[in-house]
This record gives C-alpha cells, structure tokens and sequence, in this order.
C-alpha cells in the first residue's frame, strides 16, 4: 500500500473498509499515518446468516482505533453477561435483543424448530445470541470485537478465548498464522495446545 501512496492520487478515497477478523488497533495507527490521515476508516461486523452487519461504519461520530464505530440501524446490539444483564466496558457475549427484518426464520429440514432454537436462542430465551465476544465503550459507543464465544476452551476448569491464544501470538513478529486446540486424550482433562506457522525460512528468535 505504501507503493501505491507514492506512485497514485488518493484524492478521490474516502473510505477504507474492512471486515472477516477484528481490525487492531496498530492497523488504524498505519492507515492514518501511511496511507491518508482523511480517510474514514470503517471496521464491520455480522454474519453471513443474517446477510447483513449488526454494527459498522459512521460517517457522522469519530473514528476510534480498535473500535468498530456503531451499531447499525434497526440493530438492538448489546453485550451480555452470563446472567443476561447488559454490560458496558468489559467483555459480554454479542446479543441482538430485538428481531431484525434479515434475520433466518428456519432452518432447512428442521420441521419443528429446533435446531434454529438452539443454534441462536438457547443461551438466552427469546434472544439472538450471535456467538461473539465484545466490548462496548460507555464513553464512545463503540464495539470492540474480541473473538468467538463459542471458541471457549475450558480446559481444568479454566476458561479462556481464542482471542487471548491469537493476541499472544500475532506479537511474534516472525510467526505468519497461529491455531489453538484442546488435547482431550491426557487423561481427559484437556490440555490446549498450540500451532505456530513461521513466516519464512531462517531461525526463529529464541531458538537455534
């Protein structure tokens, strides 16, 4: 991208968007620094079975780095606690507490409802539950993904997100993918494993 700054205009770009992972926070420090301090640059999120966005961008309220800027339009958004109480500034489980016009009716061969129940109402009855973790600033409004809920590992009776496995590892500057599992075969305990891809050949630091 820093070529195409140097060689073409970007008068006419107005917007960056991005979605498919959480945008981190260094990525808004590059875009606004490297590539054009103007642009709005617009993280979203939802999901291929609504076909739609439950938050996204907004031209009228600030930009924040890390933060997805708004719920969208007819998005009753909220972040939950295990009690399904609305939680402001720490993680919560991503609800929607009020029906959306794209939301699926039915499941496909699922002729009394069931498994549409318990893919998306299960955890709390009678409201959309998506399957993410996020974050929602009281002071910005803002959303800050943070990673699958139904991702969690709880191995020992210590529960813990593939968030926290992928964080860690992305600040291996040599590391190019990371991957977590739980080994259920040691005494069926569970104990979670890790998988680092390296980006290229050459020693990986700390090691010979």
């Amino acid at each position: 991208l820093k070529v195409l700054v140097e060689t073409h205009s970007l008068q006419t770009l107005r917007t960056i968007l991005s979605t498919g992972s959480p945008l981190k926070a260094q990525s808004y420090e590059y875009v606004y620094s490297c590539i054009k301090g103007s642009v709005l640059l617009g993280s979203i999120s939802g999901g291929t079975d609504i076909v739609s966005c439950f938050m996204g961008q907004n031209s009228s309220v600030p930009v924040y780095k890390g933060e997805i800027q708004a719920r969208n339009l007819g998005m009753a958004v909220e972040a939950w606690s295990e009690e399904g109480k609305a939680v402001w500034g720490e993680s919560g489980e991503l609800v929607c507490t009020k029906p959306i016009p794209c939301q699926p009716t039915h499941f496909w061969n699922d002729e009394n409802g069931s498994k549409y129940r318990k893919a998306y109402f299960s955890k709390f009855p009678g409201v959309w539950a998506h399957g993410d973790y996020c974050r929602v600033n009281p002071k910005t409004g803002g959303i800050t993904m943070l990673g699958r809920s139904d991702g969690t590992l709880n191995p020992n009776g210590v529960r813990f997100g593939s968030s926290e496995i992928y964080n860690i590892g992305e600040q291996r500057s040599q590391q190019g993918g990371s991957g977590r599992e739980a080994d259920h075969c040691r005494e069926s305990r569970g104990t979670p494993g890790g998988f680092l891809q390296p980006r290229g050949p050459g020693p990986v630091p700390g090691h010979s």
